[in-house]
């Protein structure tokens, strides 16, 4: 499931109700670690500091981003990285963690995002992420139909999926995931509010 929506009583991807949001706006407000990095990293890019260098972790690199309301980019990754949790979990995690037909959500769900990360991928984004994606993404593309068949929660059994697994969970480790996984939930649900407002009433 990506940040700011949920699965309904059909399965299907929908925002997050009212109530729900109401919560989740006043986390945002008083989430210490949020404002704590967006003073931080206000205060370097004022003291003429920001300079990005290639060999920051994006663990860094998506507080720059979200102290210059680069809203998209930080959503961007936060669900990319999601996605490549997912990809890299073991097998009976992701039979049971997949609604629907698993071959079509975990592509449009768990595969796409990383296309869609590669194709707005900032200048700031290591080589060896755009690298790592590239090669996962390209390694996606190639599974077989046994991989993918449709309405079979066996697929993840395939060993075709063991390689796309390594390679997802190379991927977080170069983007540093765990450096602001804690964070990653809430940073999405405000960015999703100020690029989707419609979606949150209230």
């Amino acid at each position: 499931m990506l940040c700011g929506l949920r699965y309904d009583a059909e399965n299907r991807l929908v925002p997050l109700d009212g109530p729900t949001v109401s919560f989740i706006r006043a986390q945002v407000v008083s989430a210490p670690g949020l404002a704590f990095h967006r003073s931080r990293t206000a205060a370097r890019h004022a003291s003429g500091n920001g300079t990005l260098f290639m060999s920051e972790k994006l663990s860094s690199i998506v507080w720059d981003w979200y102290a210059t309301d680069e809203h998209k980019d930080v959503l961007a990754l936060c669900e990319l990285c999601e996605a490549l949790e997912f990809l890299s979990a073991r097998a009976a995690h992701q039979m049971a963690n997949i609604p629907d037909c698993p071959a079509c959500e975990t592509w449009t769900e768990m595969v796409m995002p990383i296309e869609s990360f590669l194709k707005r991928c900032p200048r700031s984004v290591p080589q060896d992420v755009r690298d790592a994606l590239d090669h996962l993404w390209a390694s996606c593309n190639s599974l077989g139909e046994s991989a993918l068949r449709c309405w079979d929660v066996e697929i993840f059994l395939d060993p075709e999926w063991e390689g796309i697994r390594t390679q997802a969970t190379a991927a977080l480790e170069l983007i540093d995931w765990q450096g602001f996984k804690t964070d990653a939930g809430v940073l999405a649900i405000e960015c999703r509010m100020v690029l989707y407002p419609h979606r949150y009433p209230g």
